[in-house]
C-alpha cells in the first residue's frame, strides 16, 4: 500500500505541484538531523526547505512569526493584511551569503500555511529569488544572471506511517536549475564574501 501526504503549503518548492512519498520510491529514509526537526513546536512532515533570497538577512538565524491569510486586495498572494489571520512561524539559517545580492538559506516551518515561507522571506524584505508575485520583477534577475523560477526547494520532508508509527523522512538534493544560479551567484560575488559567519 501506499503511505501518501500531499504537501500543498509551499506549491513552488522544487517539484511545482505538491510532493508525494511512496514506500516503493528509491528515495530511503534519512535520520533527524535538522535542528527544527528536534523541536517540540514542529512536525516531521514539515521537514526542511532550501531557497535562494534576494538580498542577505541582517541575523544570521531567526525565527519569523506573522499572522497570515489571502490578502484583502490581491487574492492570488497571502499576507498579514488579511481579514481571516491564522499564526505561522518558520525559522530560518543563513547557509551562505553572495556578496550583499543573494543569500542560501535553510528555513524550518513550524507550521503550514499556504505561501508561508514566501511571505515570511518578503516579510524581512528577503523575498525568494525568481518570486514575481511576492518581490516583483527586481528579484527575476541579479545583474546578468536569470533566475528560471522560483528558488525554493523542499530539502527533507517525511511523515508518521499510520501502521507502524515510524517516522519516515525522504531527502531530495538541490534540483539543477537552482545548482547552476548558486554557481553563477558564486562566480559574480567577491571571493571571501559569500559565506556565512560562523
Amino acid at each position: 500500500k501506499i503511505a501518501r501526504r500531499d504537501h500543498h503549503f509551499e506549491r513552488h518548492s522544487g517539484s511545482g505541484n505538491g510532493i508525494r512519498f511512496r514506500r516503493i520510491e528509491s528515495r530511503k529514509p534519512t535520520q533527524r538531523t535538522a535542528p527544527s526537526l528536534h523541536n517540540s513546536n514542529s512536525t516531521p512532515s514539515r521537514g526542511v526547505y532550501e531557497a535562494l533570497v534576494w538580498g542577505v538577512p541582517k541575523k544570521g538565524r531567526g525565527l519569523i512569526e506573522l499572522a497570515i491569510g489571502r490578502d484583502t486586495k490581491d487574492r492570488k498572494k497571502f499576507s498579514a493584511r488579511t481579514t481571516s489571520p491564522k499564526q505561522s512561524a518558520s525559522e530560518y539559517v543563513v547557509t551562505r551569503r553572495y556578496g550583499k545580492v543573494a543569500a542560501h538559506v535553510l528555513l524550518y516551518p513550524r507550521t503550514g500555511r499556504t505561501h508561508q515561507l514566501r511571505v515570511h522571506l518578503t516579510s524581512l524584505g528577503h523575498p525568494i529569488l525568481g518570486d514575481h508575485t511576492y518581490g516583483g520583477q527586481r528579484v527575476c534577475a541579479i545583474d546578468e544572471i536569470t533566475i528560471p523560477r522560483v528558488m525554493l526547494h523542499a530539502r527533507t520532508l517525511g511523515f508518521i506511517h499510520p501502521r507502524t508509527g515510524v517516522i519516515e523522512q525522504f531527502t531530495r538534493s538541490v534540483p539543477t536549475d537552482m545548482e547552476t544560479v548558486m554557481s553563477e551567484l558564486e562566480r559574480e560575488t567577491v571571493p571571501g564574501e559569500n559565506r556565512s559567519k560562523k
